[in-house]
């Protein structure tokens, strides 16, 4: 998974500074339990980005930054910056995943888009939190109020009913798992959502994700990367198949490897049906 990390507000003379945050970021994720069990599976660039001026917009001020950093209109004045700034950004690089971690000069507190978390240079210990919804799209599992959100909407960790049948992590809930179950109080409010631990989430203001976050993390990461990292013979074409033989057909796979645990590997040999036909003339069963 390709992260980018990026500097708004920092001038042409500010990038050792910007530079010294952007080597240090890879901690963030690598002493978390769940970013760091899947730490090795994370590629972090960071892409230097000049500014003319290091300010925040908003209070009547008006700055000329890369980012289109600004103040939001929340209670402790968050920073954001302009999705469309940073996307352009990322497509000025050869390829990317969409993914970006900003970090702002001047900027107070944090925020996040879909793909892109927001972080002041000087909130870094909300970094995870917002990662959590810029990559998992999770929700917020603390009640106090910091701005005017409207109704709650559904994710992963954010349930909009009290039935436990319509929640996201019903599946937990039927499994019976210790400590998961309907909280009410999410999505900054008091009323009205319902989350699936009581506390201690990084999604609220704990140091680990509970296991409702861990298994929404995990399925993005598993949909961005492959379990397999190579297999022998390499894989054909899609829609092609491999030719048996005289000789027998060794199969091999290398997986990928999260720090402490090893990937269960399975195989199967399908019915013959299933295969697809070679065509030509000579061509032998698969």
């Amino acid at each position: 998974v390709d992260v980018v990390v990026m500097g708004e507000g920092y001038q042409l003379n500010e990038m050792k500074a910007f530079a010294k945050l952007a080597d240090d970021l890879p901690d963030y994720f690598r002493r978390n339990r769940t970013l760091g069990e899947y730490y090795g599976y994370f590629n972090f660039l960071r892409a230097n980005l000049i500014s003319d001026d290091n300010g925040v917009d908003g209070f009547g001020r008006d700055y000329d930054t890369a980012l289109g950093g600004h103040t939001l209109s929340t209670i402790a004045g968050h920073v954001g910056i302009d999705p469309a700034e940073v996307r352009a950004a990322l497509d000025e690089l050869p390829e990317h995943d969409g993914l970006a971690i900003v970090f702002v000069k001047t900027g107070v507190m944090a925020s996040a888009h879909a793909g892109i978390a927001t972080v002041g240079a000087q909130s870094t210990g909300a970094l995870v939190h917002e990662w959590g919804h810029a990559f998992g799209l999770l929700g917020d599992e603390y009640a106090t109020t910091t701005h005017e959100r409207g109704l709650p909407s559904q994710r992963p960790n954010v349930a909009v009913s009290e039935s436990p049948e319509e929640a996201p992590w019903a599946h937990w809930i039927e499994a019976r798992v210790p400590g998961i179950g309907m909280y009410e109080g999410a999505a900054g409010q008091v009323r009205g959502a319902w989350k699936p631990t009581a506390s201690g989430c990084v999604m609220e203001s704990g140091e680990f994700f509970c296991r409702v976050c861990q298994e929404a993390l995990l399925l993005v990461i598993y949909r961005r990367v492959a379990g397999i990292e190579s297999c022998d013979p390499p894989a054909p074409e899609s829609g092609a198949g491999l030719i048996l033989g005289e000789e027998p057909l060794e199969l091999a796979v290398t997986v990928m490897r999260p720090a402490s645990h090893d990937l269960e590997v399975s195989w199967w040999v399908l019915p013959k049906g299933y295969a697809p036909t070679t065509g030509g003339a000579g061509a032998r069963e698969r």
